[in-house]
């Protein structure tokens, strides 16, 4: 699967999360996390796994024997035994990442997939890890790394689809196999002529250069949007999501990050990133300081009546946010009465009953 294929899935899919205030977006906007509240599967911590057994390789029922302590215990286990290093980066709070750990590092499967790897596990929201985000660049949960022993990158998975198609590309990544490499040769052999091949090219290179640290993806990304004057790529948008993801989860540059989520939001109104631009974008706001231009922004990119979509978005940016709640309540009142189900607004009700509540001493 292609880095843009894997985008494109993370929007279809209640993927990928948030980090600022706003922790995650609605999950009926094409956006890549759901609303939910932070649940862990099975009422499991993902940091409580069970210790492997004392004697003998690890089974099934205890996951894969992820190294105890920090990277740098890791990286030197993996430099000892000559093996590459997979690192997985998870949150309590995101279901695929849930998904993931029952299905991949609790399973058989991911047993024999790490048999020759070091596996370290690595908690998104510690603060300890906060340098690790940033050398990284994660822009989307769960992401799981593959490091050579010298500590460079062999590439990542973002996200979380099925088993079947995890296992295709972490098998790959476990023996080494690099994709950049492919992908670098066929951008400098697109032709100018040839837009399709060429932007698409651009996209995965800039991606990959971008997570790696290298400013040469943030520039061939800014390089495709910037091409695309008449507002009609996917690939452009897709570069948008991406740089606005860079600067809102990764360097936490509010401002930039707000210009960029914007950007998306105005110039592709019809796309498939524009609830997603238009959270990130209030989010964002939010961080500076602007919680009345946060909701207000919401609020009036809505339809007049508006939709149970735009509705539900800004309730739930109303509930994480605890403000605006007035506001919300009027667009509510705005919806055409058949709408929405009876029990859709009831449970708008409640999340506006519950952000209106001040907070208890």
């Amino acid at each position: 699967m292609t880095f843009r294929a894997a985008t494109l899935l993370l929007l279809s899919t209640s993927m990928g999360c948030a980090t600022s205030a706003v922790k995650d977006e609605p999950a009926n906007s094409q956006a890549t996390s759901t609303h939910a509240e932070p649940s862990v599967d099975d009422a499991e911590n993902h940091g409580d796994d069970a210790a492997a057994p004392a004697n003998g390789p690890p089974t099934a029922a205890h996951g894969v024997a992820f190294v105890d302590g920090t990277y740098e215990m890791a990286l030197a286990q993996a430099q000892s035994h000559k093996q590459n290093l997979l690192v997985e980066v998870w949150a309590d709070w995101c279901p695929p990442c849930q998904q993931q750990k029952k299905e991949i590092f609790h399973s058989g499967d991911g047993i024999s997939l790490t048999r020759n790897l070091v596996a370290w596990k690595m908690d998104f929201d510690a603060d300890e890890n906060r340098s690790l985000i940033e050398k990284w660049t994660i822009l989307n949960l769960p992401t799981v790394l593959f490091i050579r022993p010298d500590g460079s990158e062999i590439g990542r998975i973002e996200g979380y689809d099925d088993k079947a198609s995890f296992l295709q590309k972490a098998e790959a990544l476990a023996l080494g196999q690099d994709e950049l490499p492919a992908w670098q040769d066929k951008l400098a052999a697109a032709a100018d002529q040839d837009v399709a091949a060429k932007k698409e090219a651009m996209v995965e290179v800039g991606h990959r250069l971008l997570v790696r640290g290298d400013d040469k993806g943030r520039q061939l990304l800014e390089d495709v949007v910037a091409a695309d004057t008449a507002h009609a790529w996917d690939e452009a948008q897709e570069a948008s999501f991406l740089l606005g993801r860079y600067h809102s989860r990764v360097r936490r540059d509010f401002v930039v990050g707000k210009q960029v989520w914007l950007r998306l939001h105005d110039d592709y109104r019809s796309g498939a990133y524009a609830s997603t631009a238009a959270w990130w974008a209030a989010g964002a706001m939010l961080e500076l300081g602007d919680k009345d231009g946060a909701v207000a922004f919401l609020v009036q990119r809505a339809h007049t009546p508006p939709t149970v979509d735009e509705v539900d978005l800004v309730v739930s940016f109303v509930k994480k946010a605890n403000t605006g709640h007035a506001a919300a309540q009027k667009l509510v009142q705005s919806l055409a009465a058949d709408a929405a189900t009876d029990a859709q607004r009831a449970e708008w009700a409640a999340a506006l009953s519950a952000a209106e509540a001040p907070a208890q001493p």
